[in-house]
């Protein structure tokens, strides 16, 4: 499987998606960096619960613009 970049915005899940994608063999790497995010070719943006509290979390990070492009 060809890589993949997850997120990391601070969500619950972020070790169960990880656990996922390893299970299937994907190369991941796992940021807050936006280079890299920009930069990818599949992303992952984990979440469960609230939107809003996910956006509050991207804004903190400073990636709510990168995961707009």
């Amino acid at each position: 499987m060809n890589p993949v970049v997850l997120i990391d915005n601070g969500g619950a899940n972020l070790a169960s998606v990880r656990n996922a994608f390893d299970r299937l063999g994907a190369t991941i790497t796992v940021t807050r960096d936006a280079a890299v995010i920009a930069g990818a070719e599949r992303v992952v943006l984990p979440g469960v619960g609230a939107a809003g509290d996910g956006m509050r979390r991207l804004r903190e990070a400073e990636l709510d613009d990168v995961v707009v492009q």
